[in-house]
């Protein structure tokens, strides 16, 4: 018996190849569509969960509470935190702080210099928390020595190439010597992207020799480990207010699973909403690939009706027929399958270079392959579950006499407007997306980032400034130059030890801090709204503030020029008000700024140049680096490329969005070409007839247009409502954002109705151009 069904089942698909293929086509771009963002998907929520003790390591982080400005929330805390949660607490298993070195280093390595990013400090206890792989040594004893450093793979081959590099020296930025003690693989998923590790025992003095550790000075991140048999959050209320005892009165200190942590961070903007966007998109792709098959094998009933009404005539059972065509639905979908995983293995390439993923089709583990496989089945069955109950419906004698339903018109309507409502809807979406993401691309920020070079001071270079910038100034196409600890869309620094005259005593308002030098609102063409910037010829001016409409505002100042303010225990004075400037992602509001000079502090050197020949400018800003910082390597970044990292995952949704937008119209053409194609064999003597009595051919190619985008038409409501709703929720996680004009929903309404059209035009055209003496010799 089964036999028989495949032969009827291949004979069917062969009888009928041109549906056939359209919907194979069909349900394999949508099946590998859905599993692409399946891959990408999983990956996403795998975030972090390779560690072994994953349900017990939790994040540290803080809540501080803020009368004047909003309340922040932050993962940094205080560097005496450890020390304390492991000695004090009994319920905690292991702590430890794991922290960037937030800078730049030469790596020394056979007499090769080589800037290497990403560092990191942890404590020894690192390992005993977290599982990274290693490739070489132990973790029991790879952090044990300050002068040890613990490399990543991918640095050490490409330091090392495939040697086992353990007992190697390394020399960090011309002073410090470590050897190689550990190498480890660090997957991509995870938030903690260090190339390498050195422990905090004496190596903070020679970073950060300038940081005070103390419970004021939030700078490390902290994690714990408690037992799964203890309840973590009565652990966070035992511990809630250990800051707060130690100097920070405004701060609660709180817990986070680590495993939610990426996809449900602290500030409300993990990757859970991009997970849920795209899952409903591979959703929405594979249904709409469903809804062709259903829609092509209904209308098609009429070609298998009498094969049913005879197999019912000979004593088969409907449960019978509802077996065959599922199966029939089956293998359509298993041919599908096929075609769609060799089209992942194709794309999979562009798609991790897309994503920013390093997903390969090897390492599919056998839960997601059995995941990919039953999505398959799933598939087959739901598509071809109405018209397998709908054919092995037919009454024999009414089949046989021709006195059958060729499938329910409103049926196969109401999937057409639900199919093209989803596509439109797509439409709008990634039309606003991309809308959004220009708007942050180009909107004013309050300052210029074009023709900006910037380069990191190395240790000590900071000593030579003044001689670096005289000489830099002396080349022609070189306008001004500055040095900051921060690029004005980065500032992350903040401080409540601010105060002033007539606040309010309850106050205890939060302010950005910037460290910036002379000359930095000219090199970044920032708007001074009242005052002055600062002039190198005051001396008093090494104590002026420079201060943002915002915190003006805050501080409840009409006229702050001239005002004394009191930071850190220092008397400042307010010489200059700078128009508010964007210092964040655009998901954020502008938070009061407080801008000064402290050379100390300083690590990063801005030069304006011209934008005439940049090739040959850089060229000589590099033979002056060379002249003053001899033998040091000169490595530089322009500022707007920095800056549009900043929206780089944004830029990487948007593009998917396309992508995967595009694939389900793609699809949804393919089934609305179908209908076209079965409606015109189905009008064919309908046509003749037409014709015969004299209608033109622009009459009948107008009626069989009209068919279907009436229905188009509808759809572009129906789609219009559900984008209107959904990219509103969208929207509302970004403090700056477009308005939702409605030309996009004409837009998107106009693109669907052409795509229609030229899908629907072609095979009425054809119609229309059918002989009637064909159509009609044999009636």
């Amino acid at each position: 018996m089964i036999k028989s069904y495949l032969l009827i089942a291949l004979r069917s698909l062969k009888r009928d190849i041109g549906f056939s293929l359209i919907n194979i086509v069909g349900l394999a771009i949508g099946m590998a569509a859905a599993i692409l963002i399946l891959f990408w998907v999983a990956d996403e929520v795998n975030y972090d969960r390779f560690h072994t003790n994953i349900d017990e390591i939790y994040r540290v982080y803080e809540y501080q509470t803020y009368s004047g400005t909003d309340d922040l929330l932050v993962y940094n805390t205080p560097g005496p935190l450890a020390p304390e949660l492991r000695n004090s607490y009994s319920n905690i298993k292991k702590v430890a702080r794991f922290t960037p070195i937030w800078q730049r280093s030469i790596f020394t390595v056979n007499n090769e210099d080589s800037y290497v990013n990403n560092g990191y400090f942890a404590d020894k206890e690192a390992f005993d928390i977290f599982s990274f792989k290693f490739i070489y040594g132990s973790p029991e004893t790879s952090l044990n020595d300050p002068n040890s450093i613990i490399l990543t793979q991918k640095l050490s081959e490409r330091f090392f190439g495939d040697e086992n590099p353990v007992g190697k020296s390394i020399v960090i930025n011309s002073e410090y010597s470590y050897n190689v003690t550990g190498v480890v693989y660090r997957p991509s998923n995870t938030h903690l992207s260090f190339s390498y590790l050195i422990t905090f025992d004496e190596n903070i003095d020679r970073y950060w020799g300038e940081v005070n550790i103390n419970w004021t000075s939030n700078s490390f991140y902290t994690y714990v480990q408690i037992s799964e048999s203890i309840d973590y959050k009565q652990v966070e209320e035992q511990i809630a207010n250990v800051v707060a005892d130690n100097g920070q009165d405004n701060v609660t200190l709180h817990l986070e699973p680590l495993k939610r942590s990426y996809l449900y961070n602290i500030w409300g903007s993990g990757s859970i909403t991009n997970v849920r966007i795209f899952s409903a998109i591979a959703f929405l792709v594979l249904l709409i690939a469903c809804i062709n098959f259903m829609n092509l094998a209904t209308a098609r009933s009429a070609k298998r009706a009498k094969e049913v009404g005879l197999r019912k005539v000979a004593g088969g059972k409907r449960i019978q027929l509802i077996g065959q065509f599922l199966g029939e639905s089956i293998l359509l979908t298993l041919i599908a399958f096929v075609i769609a995983m060799i089209l992942v293995a194709i794309f999979l390439p562009s798609f991790n270079d897309l994503s920013g993923k390093s997903i390969a089709f090897s390492s599919m583990s056998s839960w997601m392959f059995g995941v990919v496989v039953l999505v398959a089945l799933l598939t087959g069955i739901i598509s071809g579950s109405y018209p397998a109950f709908f054919l092995s419906s037919f009454v024999p004698i009414k089949v046989l006499k021709g006195e059958f339903s060729k499938g329910s018109k409103l049926f196969r309507t109401v999937l057409v407007v639900f199919q093209f409502s989803l596509s439109v809807a797509l439409i709008v979406a990634t039309i606003l997306v991309s809308r959004q993401l220009d708007y942050m691309m180009n909107k004013n920020l309050g300052f210029q980032k074009e023709n900006i070079l910037s380069v990191m001071f190395n240790k000590g270079g900071k000593e030579k400034y003044d001689m670096l910038k005289e000489e830099l100034i002396k080349i022609p196409s070189v306008e001004s130059v500055t040095c900051s600890n921060a690029l004005p869309y980065q500032v992350g620094n903040s401080t409540g030890s601010v105060s002033w005259e007539g606040q309010d005593p309850n106050d205890n308002s939060l302010f950005t801090t910037l460290v910036a030098h002379y000359d930095f609102l000219d090199v970044f063409g920032m708007e001074l709204v009242n005052g002055r910037a600062w002039n190198p010829e005051m001396a008093s001016d090494s104590m002026g503030l420079i201060i943002n409409q915002e915190a003006a505002r805050v501080m409840g100042m009409d006229s702050p020029v001239g005002e004394p303010v009191e930071l850190w225990g220092y008397n400042f004075q307010i010489i200059g008000v700078v128009e508010d400037f964007n210092f964040q992602s655009l998901k954020h509001k502008v938070q009061p700024l407080l801008m000064f000079v402290a050379a100390p502090y300083q690590n990063r050197v801005s030069v304006r140049i011209h934008s005439e020949d940049i090739t040959t400018t850089v060229k000589e800003i590099e033979n002056v680096w060379g002249m003053v910082y001899p033998g040091e390597l000169f490595t530089y970044q322009f500022f707007d490329e920095l800056f549009d990292r900043l929206y780089r995952s944004e830029m990487r949704m948007s593009k998917l969005f396309s992508y995967f937008s595009f694939l389900a119209i793609l699809i949804s053409c393919l089934g609305l070409f179908g209908l076209a194609t079965f409606m015109a064999e189905q009008k064919f003597r309908e046509v003749a007839i037409r014709k015969t009595l004299g209608a033109s051919e622009v009459t009948i190619v107008v009626l069989m247009v009209w068919e279907f985008i009436k229905w188009v038409l509808i759809a572009n409501v129906v789609g219009w409502i559900l984008a209107y709703y959904s990219m509103e929720y969208w929207l509302r996680g970004y403090a700056y954002r477009i308005s939702m004009s409605f030309d996009v929903f004409l837009f998107a309404g106009f693109i669907s109705v052409a795509i229609a059209l030229l899908t629907v035009s072609y095979k009425a055209i054809k119609a229309s151009h059918t002989n009637p003496v064909e159509a009609l010799k044999y009636e």
